[in-house]
């Protein structure tokens, strides 16, 4: 919502393609044996 207000208002904001996102065990073992990996 933040980028839509300053896009609004005519600032030019770069949005990174990649966003870290933080993993642990579960996130890592429900990935892995969804086969997303």
């Amino acid at each position: 919502m933040f980028y839509y207000t300053l896009k609004a208002r005519g600032v030019e904001l770069e949005i990174p393609f990649t966003i870290p996102i933080l993993v642990d065990r579960r996130v890592a073992m429900m990935t892995y044996l969804s086969g997303i990996v």
